[in-house]
């Protein structure tokens, strides 16, 4: 994910939304493909039936490739601080979508933590706010 992260800062300005992300994912690949290969992770894939390919085909377009290509798109058009208050939010979103969609069932712990993280989002919002230069 570092390298990820690096290669999308280095190719993300002037560089169309797509190419960015076929960049950085393909970057990815590359660095973890001797990793799978060498922990057995292509045992599996000649018992793969047609519906688990489609699956995966699926899981590659539309919330990866869509989701990320979105994502690049709105990183280009939206300040640096805001960006990184709505990318630590991420974690928040994934679990109350769990908890309402898949009943998912939230501890003491990941409660307190989604209020540990809110708080801590309300806080660097404000402050960014407080920061930014007036422009009227």
């Amino acid at each position: 994910y570092a390298g990820f992260t690096l290669t999308s800062r280095h190719t993300s300005t002037g560089t169309p939304v797509f190419t960015t992300a076929f960049i950085c994912f393909f970057t990815a690949a590359l660095i973890l493909l001797p990793v799978v290969a060498l922990s057995g992770g292509f045992d599996g894939l000649q018992s793969l039936g047609i519906s688990q390919w489609l699956m995966v085909a699926y899981i590659g377009v539309v919330p990866t490739c869509l989701g990320y290509v979105s994502f690049f798109s709105g990183m280009k058009t939206t300040p640096a601080t805001l960006s990184s208050i709505i990318v630590t939010l991420e974690p928040l979103f994934v679990a109350m979508l769990a908890w309402v969609i898949l009943g998912e069932e939230l501890g003491v712990i990941g409660i307190a933590g989604a209020l540990i993280l809110t708080a801590a989002v309300i806080v660097a919002s404000r402050s960014s706010a407080g920061s930014r230069p007036d422009t009227a």
